[in-house]
């Protein structure tokens, strides 16, 4: 799926695609989001864009269907950026995130050996996130099957990102953490209780884990 570590090199418009990733995602991150107005939208989903560029550029470094998977895994991502910019739309942005999912999942089960471990730490993921959401999952009928749908799909999500063999699982693994923490942050901040220096935190580990979960597609397997 990925390359070979002697063929990771990067021309200079491929750095170029990075460069332009991490210098679109600091403002963001290290905003309110409000300051930037109706451009709002925008400035949020550009980090992806530039993300998905990266990826196309690299095309010929992957193989089989990985390039159309990961870009439409960014995609939907990106899709739910924006949708989520908005409070009334978070429902959409959940969908276009667990979609996202799906499309990381059928990336990362490509030579999928299966492992009990990663099996129950995944399955006390979904459970532990139910837990933390169970009021929201009992009070809340609109949100309870997209939440708990997500949450499955997440935790799929995190066992193939381990026990795939098709690309670097260290880096795609550590990615998909930054995404939960992410997510974590998100929830808890939505629904359970404030948290200091919240949009920060959630755009680091969000912007940073997609980051690594693309590469860990690019990266060859480790040994």
């Amino acid at each position: 799926m990925g390359t070979s570590m002697g063929q990771w090199l990067l021309s200079p418009a491929q750095l170029a695609w990075l460069v332009a990733f991490v210098a679109t995602a600091l403002p963001y991150t290290f905003s309110q989001g409000k300051e930037f107005g109706d451009y709002e939208v925008a400035v949020k989903c550009t980090p992806i864009f530039l993300l998905m560029g990266w990826v196309f550029s690299l095309r010929d470094k992957l193989t089989g269907k990985s390039a159309i998977l990961l870009l439409a895994a960014l995609w939907f991502s990106m899709c739910g950026d924006a949708a989520l910019v908005s409070p009334d739309r978070f429902v959409l942005g959940v969908v276009f995130f667990r979609t996202a999912h799906f499309f990381f999942i059928a990336l990362y089960s490509q030579g999928f050996k299966y492992n009990p471990y990663p099996s129950i730490m995944c399955f006390a993921l979904c459970v532990g996130s139910m837990i933390n959401l169970q009021d929201v999952l009992v009070n809340n009928v609109e949100l309870r099957f997209t939440l708990i749908t997500y949450m499955i799909a997440f935790a799929v999500d995190v066992l193939c990102a381990i026990c795939g063999t098709k690309h670097n699982w260290q880096v795609a693994s550590f990615g998909v953490v930054l995404f939960a923490l992410s997510d974590t942050l998100l929830s808890t901040n939505k629904f359970l209780m404030p948290i200091p220096n919240s949009h920060a935190l959630i755009h680091i580990t969000y912007y940073l884990g997609q980051l690594l979960m693309t590469v860990g597609v690019l990266l060859p397997q480790e040994t």
